[in-house]
């Protein structure tokens, strides 16, 4: 399989062993001789036309090693997968896309999460393509109005209320834009008091990203439970306080 790299006028192809360019991207593969087929890199290697050391050198630098060259043309390069590389990353998308409906989707009557199973035989009923490029949460958002003709649905959100003192609205407020809608909003001389929901499967990594970027210095509130995450102190790690509330 060849990995095409181009760079303005010129051209550079690698030969490599099926099925170890995405090995190599994702890391399961971290030797480069383990990915080609040979070091030579062609201008066209249908031709058996090697690249010149000036193209080389004008494409990526002088005193670049020649396993550098390889490594940027095996990660950057474009390449055809093979019948059984596709059917594996489809298959692969498929069940992310499952897994995305299963844990932030429920049932609008019971409120339980979807079995997975359902989910499947949704899929198949309604004959949805799944894109193996495209993020599973657009897919979703996309094939959900079909799903719900064979497959009743809400999705699941969290509702809480965030609280933000100035000194942090800032560093914040690009972060709670992207993983939340902001139902309600209010500004006092203490800062930001946001009402706002997001899909449980995004509370972790936006709690980690408001932690990185607040130090700390922020209040939330969800689901009848405090939690107040405090400003991160110099050789202490984070503090979590949780406490219960009757609702």
């Amino acid at each position: 399989m060849l990995v095409r790299y181009k760079h303005g006028k010129h051209n550079f192809e690698v030969a490599t062993h099926a099925g170890t360019v995405v090995k190599y991207r994702e890391g399961e593969l971290t030797n480069v001789s383990d990915v080609v087929t040979t070091e030579v890199i062609f201008a066209d290697y249908n031709k058996g036309e090697r690249a010149s050391e000036t193209d080389l050198h004008a494409t990526f630098g002088e005193g670049v090693s020649h396993e550098a060259i390889l490594d940027k043309i095996l990660r950057k390069g474009e390449f055809q997968l093979s019948a059984a590389e596709r059917r594996e990353k489809l298959e692969a998308k498929r069940r992310e896309v499952i897994e995305f409906i299963h844990r932030n989707y429920v049932d609008p009557k019971t409120h339980h999460p979807i079995p997975v199973m359902r989910v499947e035989q949704a899929l198949e009923t309604v004959r949805v393509r799944v894109d193996p490029d495209q993020p599973a949460d657009r897919q979703v958002a996309q094939m959900a109005p079909k799903l719900m003709a064979c497959l009743p649905l809400k999705k699941h959100q969290m509702e809480g209320v965030l609280k933000v003192p100035h000194a942090s609205l800032g560093a914040s407020s690009g972060i709670v834009r992207a993983h939340c809608n902001v139902l309600r909003e209010h500004y006092s001389s203490e800062g930001a008091t946001l009402e706002i929901a997001f899909s449980p499967g995004d509370y972790d990594s936006f709690m980690k990203a408001m932690n990185a970027a607040t130090k700390g210095n922020f209040q939330f509130e969800v689901a009848g439970a405090a939690v107040a995450i405090e400003p991160e102190k110099p050789g202490k790690s984070k503090k979590h306080a949780e406490k219960k509330k009757k609702k």
